[in-house]
């Protein structure tokens, strides 16, 4: 359901306004909104705003600067886990010992969060100190790229003895160092007989894989315009090293560079990677992050110079709490307001806080992934989980693949221990394995088989018995007929929750009047006699009232007869698209038969193995492996096509969307879960009776 919403309205003196802030938000159950601030005093205003936007530039740059220091040591770490060698020295096995590859959100008290604000300067420099570490490490990275890169420009030349400064003019002569393509070596060496007063070689190694190769010209500068032209067009390209050393000599000090580097870069990557008060940089992270909300939040408080105005929605079943924190505020002097509650006026659109059982709740995210459902509409959480057990479980069709969701989504959230709102994917994942069950009860499918007649199916198996095909395809378009017609009827609960009991009639229990005369006129086909002629009748009349309900009234909103004649007779093509929609429920059907023929095959291949040692484990992995990969395929098909159900044929009847969500004061943490059902809660609810 969406939980009712009361609006808070509070007065306070404006020295009081961060102790009543601070009290709203470990309460965390009120959304601030926007004040009405016709009246105010609009330069006060301003002032304080200007000041609350300087405090929020400030929290920015801080948590942009923690961000930066604790994605840095995630990076890092990252590198230690991930690198293809294996992990060897004990000081890599420490960190990712101590570090761990699978967390949820960890939970935090309110007061603990609090406290850390006492560490803010000590915690601010270890950031800055990461961040220096994390540029430094980069730094060298790239350096130990740059050196790696000139080191292979020297190889190429590592065999030839002679320093690079030695390949220069003399007196008389020129020496040339440079590369020649592999496939031009022989025409270079055979400037040898062609050009005079010069020699010309080619250092080649035989080594696989090498396009170039070194080579050397030598040629009196007599000869010098012949032997350069010579020599450039056989795509020689000249070395511009100009070292006092040999490229064997280069190679040895690159490689010493690199190891120098590589040993620096080692140890800061490591002092990151085992930095062990990253998660109180991620405490104070998220306490900025609940200070930056509220300084935010206060933005949109109404000022004078000695007061302001508070408003703000909190959920009804929260009212008590809520003014028994703030009278408990003002018994003890943190503040002295006055508040009061109402409901929400019709021009208001408060926001949308679900709250529904633990077996639907973890549907609610399908419906809040299309749009967040408006206040004022019908939630559609608990309609979404029947439909989405059913499609889900009927697309994976095998009791042995229910059971493995049923049970492993279970165990796993119950390893996971997620806190409150988390984990909810593997809840309803679990939740669609009990369909699974179902269906594959009704099918005697468990992993494919029904174990040699040992669970025989409650209906049939489809693969068994051929007669079963049409009554299934029925059933799947029977089951698309009822999702479409409650699909409508929440659209009639929509309309008439705003009043709209006119466009409820028209609009929905005239579709209603047609269907209900098509099917009658449809299942007189199925009968005999005079019973079959009987509904036939029945059917045809109620089919041409609803077939003039509608003509009469979807125009209605037209201006002249004419127009209203013409609009509610067009109307009728809706018939096409209503049928069109049911047609897409085949796919259930489909998906099912394809889903079985995947169990059967892969249980049959397993069977077929034989008795012998090897053959049984032959058969254990085909029967592992085949059916591990049959599941994931089914999963993916039930999730993509079970989805697209709800969202294009289901929701396309009933739903507007278009809401918000409950954001209460509180809610802005990012790396903690944080439990604000502290003592100070407890003792008001106490004090309340309130849950």
């Amino acid at each position: 359901m969406i939980a009712p919403m009361k609006k808070l309205t509070l007065i306070a003196n404006a020295e009081y306004r961060d102790a009543v802030c601070n009290r709203l938000e470990r309460l965390h159950c009120v959304q601030i909104e926007a004040a009405d601030r016709n009246g105010f005093d609009a330069a006060e205003h301003e002032r304080v705003t200007e000041e609350l936007s300087r405090r929020v530039g400030e929290l920015n740059s801080k948590i942009t600067e923690l961000e930066a220091a604790i994605r840095a040591q995630a990076v890092v770490f990252t590198k230690i886990v991930s690198k293809k060698k294996k992990i060897k020295t004990p000081e890599e096995l420490a960190i990712v010992k101590k570090k761990g590859l699978f967390a949820v959100t960890p939970r935090i008290g309110y007061e603990e969060l609090a406290a850390i604000q006492g560490e803010e300067f000590l915690l601010m420099e270890q950031a800055s100190y990461l961040n220096r570490g994390f540029a430094r490490a980069e730094a060298i990275a790239g350096e130990v790229q740059s050196l790696i890169s000139q080191l292979s420009g020297y190889e190429l030349y590592r065999n030839i003895g002679a320093k690079f400064s030695d390949f220069s003019e003399t007196r008389s002569t020129i020496l040339l160092l440079g590369t020649i393509p592999k496939s031009r070596a022989a025409a270079f060496l055979s400037l040898n007989d062609t050009v005079e007063l010069a020699h010309f070689e080619v250092e080649d190694t035989g080594e696989k894989g090498r396009q170039v190769l070194p080579a050397v010209a030598v040629f009196h500068k007599n000869a010098e315009v012949a032997a350069t032209k010579a020599v450039f067009e056989t795509g020689f390209v000249k070395c511009h090293f100009t070292f006092d050393a040999s490229a064997s000599e280069k190679i040895e000090e690159l490689r010493a560079e690199i190891t120098e580097s590589e040993q620096e870069l080692y140890s800061i990557n490591l002092a990151i990677a085992g930095a062990d008060y990253v998660h109180r940089l991620k405490l104070l992270c998220d306490f900025y992050a609940l200070e930056r909300e509220k300084a935010k939040a206060k933005m949109n408080f109404a000022f004078t110079e000695s007061t302001f105005v508070i408003e703000g929605y909190v959920p009804a079943r929260k009212e008590k709490a809520v003014a028994a924190a703030l009278n408990d505020g003002i018994e003890k002097g943190e503040f002295i307001a006055d508040y009061s509650f109402r409901g929400p006026a019709e021009t208001e659109t408060p926001p949308t806080l679900l709250k529904n059982n633990k077996i639907v709740q973890p549907f609610e995210d399908i419906a809040i992934a299309y749009s967040v459902p408006n206040y004022r509409e019908t939630d559609p959480s608990w309609s979404i989980a029947i439909f989405h057990i059913i499609f889900f479980g009927l697309i994976i069709s095998d009791g042995g693949y229910g059971l493995l969701m049923l049970i492993g989504g279970l165990v796993i959230y119950r390893m996971m221990k997620p806190p409150k709102g988390q984990g909810l994917f593997i809840l309803m994942i679990a939740f669609c394995g009990f369909g699974a069950v179902l269906w594959g009860a009704l099918f005697g499918s468990w992993f494919g088989t029904n174990f040699g007649g040992l669970l025989e199916p409650i209906w049939g198996n489809p693969l068994d018995n051929p007669e079963m095909i049409m009554p299934f395809l029925g059933m799947s378009l029977g089951l698309g007929l009822v999702q479409i017609l409650w699909g409508k009827l929440l659209m009639a609960a929509n309309l008439i929750r705003t009043g709209r009991w006119r466009d409820a009639v028209m609009d929905v229990f005239t579709w209603f009047v047609l269907f209900f005369g098509l099917l009658l006129f449809a299942g007189s086909m199925l009968l005999q006699g005079e019973t079959a002629s009987l509904v036939s009748s029945i059917g045809l009349y109620v089919t041409i009232t609803g077939v003039a309900s509608l003509i009469l009234t979807q125009g209605r909103s037209k201006k002249n007869i004419f127009s209203k004649l013409i609009s509610g007779i067009g109307s009728l093509y809706s018939l096409v698209n209503y049928v069109t929609d049911i047609l897409s429920y085949v796919r259930l059907f489909a998906l099912s038969i394809v889903s079985c023929v995947l169990g059967f095959v892969m249980s049959l291949m397993a069977s077929m193995t034989g008795t012998s040692f090897f053959g049984i484990i032959a058969g254990v992995l085909i029967f592992l492996v085949g059916h591990a990969l049959s599941l994931a395929i089914s999963l993916l098909g039930a999730y993509v096509h079970s989805m697209r159900l709800q969202y294009v044929e289901f929701f396309s009847k009933f739903y507007n969307g278009g809401g918000r969500l409950f954001a209460p004061l509180g809610d802005g943490s990012k790396f903690y879960y944080i439990e604000y059902d502290t003592a100070f809660i407890s003792e008001l609810k106490e004090a309340t009776g309130t849950k």
